[in-house]
């Protein structure tokens, strides 16, 4: 999400295509370093990462220009408002483990199963996402149920201190709120305030 949100503020010019659900070979990652290529993303690229190495490709082959070299930021194409919205780590680590355990009562495992007997394959790019794949240990007997959600609980963690890379709270450009029942009004305020001077791009985000 942040890295989709500062292309959108920042026009990181970078071309975007569907990523194709295929499976990737040494040849793969091999062909980003060779001409017309681009050999330095290509020597740091995770090839475990299968959809970013097969995004990196796939973009590099249409542009024919280096992919690293379509990720430099450049000026915005129009003015936005940013708005974030925060808790203590503590108290939003607190509401992600309630929230799990919340979607494992209320039938997680149950829906994964049936995406699975409808034919949908744990390799599928949608399948690996948080929840997806700890469920999917669970069915294959890799995992228990307590295991999986502890696991869910510490993916989900691991992908907050992520976001937080990006949405940093020093950011100046983000108006940063603490989650509430007064965010609303204070979120509205500025939205408002900022209409008033002309603007009216409002982009709204929820960070860390």
């Amino acid at each position: 999400a942040g890295e989709l949100f500062r292309a959108l503020t920042e026009s990181a010019r970078r071309a975007r295509a569907n990523q194709p659900a295929a499976e990737v070979t040494g040849w793969v990652r091999q062909r980003l370093s060779e001409k017309n290529m681009h050999f330095e993303y290509a020597a740091r690229i995770d090839p475990r990462n299968v959809r970013r190495v097969l995004h990196a490709l796939e973009v590099t082959l249409r542009t024919g220009k280096p992919f690293s070299a379509q990720q430099r930021r450049g000026g915005a194409p129009y003015r936005a408002l940013q708005i974030g919205l925060t808790l203590p780590r503590a108290e939003l680590y607190a509401r992600i483990d309630a929230r799990i355990r919340a979607m494992f009562a209320a039938g997680l495992v149950e829906e994964v199963r049936a995406l699975v007997e409808k034919g949908y394959s744990f390799s599928l790019p949608a399948m690996t996402g948080i929840g997806y794949r700890q469920v999917g240990e669970v069915l294959r007997g890799e995992a228990t149920l307590a295991e999986a959600e502890r696991n869910m609980q510490r993916a989900t963690r691991r992908f907050v201190r992520m976001q937080a890379n990006w949405f940093r709270a020093t950011a100046p450009d983000i108006h940063w709120l603490t989650a509430g029942p007064e965010a609303a009004a204070q979120a509205e305020a500025l939205i408002r305030g900022w209409l008033g001077q002309g603007e009216s791009n409002a982009t709204v985000l929820s960070a860390h």
